[in-house]
C-alpha cells in the first residue's frame, strides 16, 4: 500500500499518471489515508539527499489534503515559498487537488479544464527504467523508487537490484513452485536475470510471470507485451515461453524478440541466434500448427484465432529496436506509429474522423526524444493533430 502510494505520487509529479491510477490515489487518499501519508513519505524520504527538504513544511501541505472536508471542494494550493523542495511538493498538491475535485465532486471542470491546459503545456517526456514487482504472497515492489541492494528472499533466491536491473541468486530452494510477476506500466522498460542466467528485457506495458527457482523438467515462463530473451543454455532442461492468448516457444539457448501485444493484429516471434519451435496452443489439429524458425525468420500468429502459423523474413534491426533505445519504422502506418509512441509516453490517442491517405512512415528515432520532437517528425507526413490535456493526441482529418 505505501509503496503504491509512492509510486502513484511519482506519477503525480511526471506528469504521467493515468486516469485509472488517478482513480486509484483518490480511493486511498479517501479510505486509507495513514497509510497514504506513510506512502507519501516514503517518497520523501527518497529525496532527504536534497538540501531544500523539509518536512515540517510537507507535514502542513499533506494535512491539507488528507483532512480536507470530502463534501467540498478541495482547494488548490499556491506555492508561495520560493525553496525548490516546496515548489516540487506544492506542483504535486496542485494536481492531486484538481485530480481530487474532479473525482469527487464530478461537476467543476473548470479547473479541470485549466489543469489539463497548464499540462498540455509541459514537456512529455520519454519513457525510462522502472517495473513493479510481485513477489509470491501478493506484495508489490515498486523498483523506480528503491536504491541497490537486497529486494526480497522468495523460495531460497535472493532478489538484489543493482544500477537498475533485478538479478536472482538462487540458493537452497525447496521443489514447491513459487511464482514472481514482473510488470512494466505504460512509459517503464526493465531487464532481469532468472536464476538460471537467462536475461530478460520488457518493454513498455508488458509483464513476465517466472518461478523463483526452476525446480522441474523445463523452465517455463509466461510473458504479456514485448520481451527480448537471451537464454542460458541448459540442454537438460528446456526452456518454454508461453504467449498469453498465443503460441508456446521452445529453446534450448538462443536469441529472440516476442510481441505479443493484445492491441497487435499478430502475435511475433522473431529468432535471432539458435533455433527454437514455436506451436501453436490452439486448434493443434489445424495444419501449420508447429513452425522451427532460422536466425532472421518470424513466426506470426493471430491471438486466439486457432490460424497456422506463418513465416516470414525481417529486418532483425527494426524488431530489436525499442531494446537499443530507439524506434524503427519500415513502411508503417499511421496507427503502428501510434501504438508505439503511447505505450513509450504513456499517452492515449483519438482518431477525430476518418484518416486521409498518407505514405508510410519509414525512419529511424531515439526513445529518449521528448514527445514533442517525435511528433514534429510525422508533420513531415502531412499528420495533423493536437495534444489535449498533456496525456491525450487527438489526430485530425
Amino acid at each position: 500500500m505505501q509503496q503504491r502510494a509512492a509510486y502513484l505520487l511519482e506519477r503525480f509529479i511526471s506528469g504521467s499518471i493515468s486516469h485509472a491510477e488517478l482513480a486509484e490515489l483518490h480511493e486511498l487518499t479517501e479510505s486509507s489515508a495513514p497509510e497514504m501519508q506513510q506512502g507519501i513519505q516514503q517518497w520523501l524520504e527518497s529525496r532527504e539527499a536534497d538540501p531544500a527538504y523539509d518536512p515540517a513544511k510537507w507535514q502542513q501541505v499533506l494535512g491539507t489534503i488528507l483532512n480536507a472536508d470530502k463534501q467540498q471542494k478541495i482547494p488548490v494550493i499556491v506555492p508561495v515559498y520560493k525553496r525548490a523542495w516546496f515548489r516540487y511538493a506544492a506542483a504535486a498538491v496542485v494536481v492531486m487537488a484538481v485530480g481530487l475535485t474532479y473525482w469527487l465532486s464530478g461537476t467543476d471542470t473548470t479547473k479541470l479544464k485549466q489543469a489539463g491546459e497548464t499540462v498540455a503545456q509541459k514537456e512529455v517526456p520519454p519513457g525510462k527504467d522502472g517495473a513493479i514487482l510481485t513477489l509470491a504472497d501478493g506484495s508489490t515492489v515498486v523498483l523506480d523508487t528503491m536504491g541497490n541492494g537486497l529486494v526480497a528472499r522468495q523460495n531460497g533466491s535472493h532478489v538484489v537490484l543493482e544500477n537498475g536491473k533485478i538479478t536472482y541468486y538462487s540458493e537452497t530452494a525447496s521443489q514447491a513452485m513459487v511464482y514472481n510477476t514482473m510488470t512494466t506500466p505504460r512509459g517503464r522498460q526493465f531487464n532481469l536475470t532468472l536464476p538460471d542466467g537467462t536475461r530478460v528485457w520488457l518493454n513498455a506495458e508488458s509483464s513476465l510471470r517466472f518461478p523463483t527457482a526452476f525446480t522441474g523438467d523445463d523452465r517455463k515462463v509466461e510473458v504479456s507485451g514485448e520481451a527480448f530473451f537471451e537464454v542460458a543454455q541448459m540442454k537438460d532442461k528446456p526452456f518454454r515461453v508461453s504467449i498469453t492468448n498465443g503460441p508456446e516457444v521452445e529453446v534450448l539457448g538462443t536469441t529472440f524478440n516476442v510481441n505479443a501485444y493484445a492491441d497487435e493484429p499478430s502475435i511475433n516471434t522473431t529468432l535471432l541466434e539458435g533455433s527454437v519451435k514455436v506451436v501453436a496452443k490452439v486448434n493443434p489439429e489445424l495444419n501449420g500448427n508447429t513452425v522451427v524458425l532460422k536466425p532472421g525468420q518470424q513466426a506470426q500468429s493471430e491471438a486466439g484465432s486457432g490460424k497456422g502459423l506463418r513465416i516470414k523474413h525481417v529486418d532483425l534491426d527494426e524488431v530489436v529496436a525499442w531494446k537499443e533505445g530507439a524506434f524503427s519504422f519500415n513502411d508503417a502506418d499511421l496507427k503502428t506509429v501510434m501504438r508505439q509512441l503511447c505505450r513509450w509516453y504513456n499517452v492515449d490517442v483519438e482518431y477525430a474522423g476518418e484518416l486521409p491517405e498518407m505514405k508510410p512512415f519509414t525512419g529511424k528515432m531515439g526513445r529518449s526524444l521528448p514527445l514533442a520532437d517525435v511528433l514534429a517528425e510525422l508533420k513531415d507526413y502531412d499528420v495533423k493533430f493536437r495534444i489535449e490535456g498533456g496525456n491525450k493526441i487527438v489526430v485530425l482529418p
